[in-house]
C-alpha cells in the first residue's frame, strides 16, 4: 500500500516549499478512497484538527517550531522518520498498520492544537539600541486537558479506534520525560511489548534534534 500511495520525503519537500496543511489533507484523501467504509472519520479528523487551530499552531514555545504553522510540519517531519525507521524497529507499514502509523505521527500532539496564543514583548535592537514589540507564542491561561500524551490520544480517539499498540505509542511518546518512577516502570513495560512505542519516540526526538522544526 504504502509503495502505491505515499512518497514521504517528496510529500515532506511540498509540505516545506508549499503547504503543509494542503498535504496533509492530500495524504487522508488518498486513505479515504482505499478505505471507504472509514472515509469520513478521516477527513472529519483532519477538518476537526483545523478548527481547533492545529495547522496555525507552533510545535513549541521554547525548544523547536517556535513559528505559526510549525505543529504541522513537525509532525509530518516525525511520520517521515518514523517511516523511514520501520523496519528497523520491526514494525508494519502494510494496510491498516500504515493508517494507524499515518494518524498516530501526525497528530501524536493534537494536544498542542490551541492551545497557544499568539502576544507581544518588547525586546532590544542590538543595532539601534531601540525597543521593538516582537510576537511570541504563549500556553493561554486556563488551558486544560488530559496531559500531553493523554489529551492527544482523546483527540484522536474521538475519530480513528488505535490498536493498543499505537494507543500506547502516542500516549508515551514524550517518552521517560518527567514520568515519576512507577510511571517509567509502566513507559519501559510498553516499550517491551510494542515497538511502535520506541519508534514515535525516536522519531519524535530525532525531528527536533534536527533543527528547525
Amino acid at each position: 500500500m504504502n509503495d502505491l500511495l505515499f512518497n514521504f520525503n517528496a510529500i515532506w519537500d511540498t509540505a516545506v516549499k508549499s503547504s503543509a496543511k494542503r498535504c496533509y489533507y492530500d495524504i487522508f484523501d488518498k486513505l479515504s478512497d482505499y478505505y471507504k467504509p472509514s472515509g469520513k472519520l478521516f477527513s472529519d479528523l483532519v477538518s476537526h484538527m483545523e478548527s481547533m487551530g492545529f495547522f496555525d499552531s507552533p510545535a513549541s514555545t521554547r525548544f523547536h517550531g517556535t513559528n505559526e504553522g510549525d505543529l504541522a510540519l513537525h509532525s509530518l517531519g516525525v511520520l517521515v522518520k518514523a517511516a523511514s525507521l520501520a523496519d528497523i524497529f520491526h514494525v508494519s507499514m502494510s494496510g491498516y498498520d500504515l493508517v494507524y502509523m499515518i494518524v498516530s505521527c501526525l497528530f501524536h500532539d493534537a494536544c498542542k492544537a490551541g492551545l497557544y496564543i499568539k502576544d507581544f514583548k518588547n525586546v532590544k535592537d542590538e543595532k539601534t539600541g531601540q525597543w521593538i514589540k516582537q510576537p511570541y507564542f504563549r500556553i493561554k491561561e486556563g488551558s486544560t486537558g488530559c496531559g500531553h500524551g493523554g489529551e492527544s490520544l482523546r483527540r484522536i480517539s474521538k475519530f480513528v479506534d488505535l490498536p493498543n499498540s499505537w494507543e500506547l505509542a502516542v500516549y508515551w511518546h514524550m517518552g521517560s520525560y518527567g514520568l515519576s518512577s512507577d510511571e517509567n516502570i509502566q513507559y519501559m513495560n510498553a516499550c517491551k511489548a510494542y515497538p511502535e512505542v520506541l519508534l514515535l519516540h525516536t522519531a519524535d526526538m530525532l525531528q527536533v534534534s534536527s533543527g528547525g522544526y
